[in-house]
């Protein structure tokens, strides 16, 4: 095999996949652009399933999470013959997205029997009124109804929150509530203006506004985390390195995980229909399966290897002291905000005070 990069860490390795585009909602920031779709049959998801391990053991990694996603995933009737497939392998740690709004008792106690299903991820985005404004009417009594229901089956219970200038104000109360609920674990992660979501692009934090607010989930973490509920970091978190001797030094040796998984190549995700993406945030198509095999897609796309070369956009951090830790920051918000792969992060505070104007790049 060629020589490595210092810099890709093919471990622990994510492969997100989107069975289903179809959705019974319709979320204001969506990443998706597509309505019509035509789901794969089992014996597809089969056979990419095939390659996905094909793939896993040229890379030899020992740390391997799937995430089933949508759209939302318990649309398919059939979903239940495909997790069996899934929980033959062991070594796979599986885990489900879902909007939650077909999590019953039912599911929940089907689920909770899964031994190799580590954790159930739903999203809250805020408070009741700023939920339903972003996630539709009516949808905050469906997610905590989900949480609950979860809960009460022990399973391991993720929320994802995804931050803007809307519901800035409302994240520890948020916190708070869902630890009361019994929520594991909250991930509070930075917009990114693709797909649907471009139309919210107003609503993104500015740098500072960013930097104080990842000063301030330090605190939430001091205050909120224990050893049944966590706040966590999120790929596209690199830029807190920069602020590294105000954080904890027990968390401090996190930091240098956050940076972007597809500049780490450690991840990949497949849509409903077989394109490969390095990041389902990152909409750039690098191949599909169907045409090509997924270890040459994953080895050899030029498309890939562009994106994943961090040197690209050393430009414009190459004097600062922080680069070989945060790497530039999330190339997701980069290319969403400049729509060019090689920009540089518009919500990091050494280059800009306020979010640049995207034409600048």
């Amino acid at each position: 095999m060629r020589k490595r990069d210092k810099n890709i860490l093919f471990t622990p390795f994510l492969i997100q996949w989107h069975i289903t585009e179809r959705c019974n909602w319709n979320c204001l920031h969506c990443y998706r652009k597509r309505n019509s779709c035509v789901d794969l049959p089992l014996s597809d998801l089969k056979y990419i399933l095939h390659q996905c391990l094909g793939l896993l053991e040229v890379l030899d990694v020992k740390d391997v999470r799937i995430n089933i996603g949508g759209g939302e995933p318990f649309l398919r009737e059939d979903i239940w013959d495909f997790i069996k497939i899934l929980k033959k392998y062991k070594e796979i740690k599986l885990y489900i997205m879902t909007n939650g709004s077909l999590i019953s008792k039912d599911v929940a106690r089907t689920l909770s029997k899964i031994k190799t299903l580590k954790g159930v991820q739903v999203s809250m985005e805020g408070l009741k009124e700023t939920n339903d404004k972003i996630r539709g009417k009516g949808s905050f009594e469906k997610i905590e109804r989900a949480i609950r229901t979860l809960v009460k089956y022990n399973i391991f219970t993720r929320v994802s929150v995804t931050l803007t200038k809307l519901n800035l104000e409302e994240i520890e109360p948020l916190v708070s509530y869902l630890k009361e609920l019994g929520v594991n674990n909250v991930g509070i992660r930075r917009f990114v203006p693709v797909g649907k979501g471009e139309i919210l692009k107003k609503y993104m934090l500015s740098p500072l506004e960013t930097r104080d607010f990842y000063l301030f989930r330090e605190e939430l973490m001091d205050k909120y985390c224990d050893k049944n509920f966590t706040i966590s970091y999120g790929c596209e978190d690199g830029l807190l390195v920069q602020e590294v001797e105000k954080i904890s030094k027990k968390r401090r040796k996190y930091l240098y995980y956050t940076n972007c998984a597809v500049l780490r190549r450690r991840a990949l995700t497949i849509l409903d229909n077989g394109d490969i993406l390095l990041c389902r945030r990152l909409p750039i198509k690098i191949g599909n399966v169907f045409e090509k095999n997924l270890e040459e897609i994953f080895f050899f796309s030029t498309l890939a290897q562009k994106m994943s070369n961090w040197r690209n956009f050393l430009s414009y951090c190459e004097d600062c002291p922080f680069f070989s830790y945060c790497l530039g920051g999330a190339r997701c918000i980069a290319y969403g905000f400049f729509k060019k792969i090689d920009a540089p992060d518009p919500q990091c505070w050494r280059l800009f005070t306020v979010l640049p104007n995207s034409g600048i790049i």
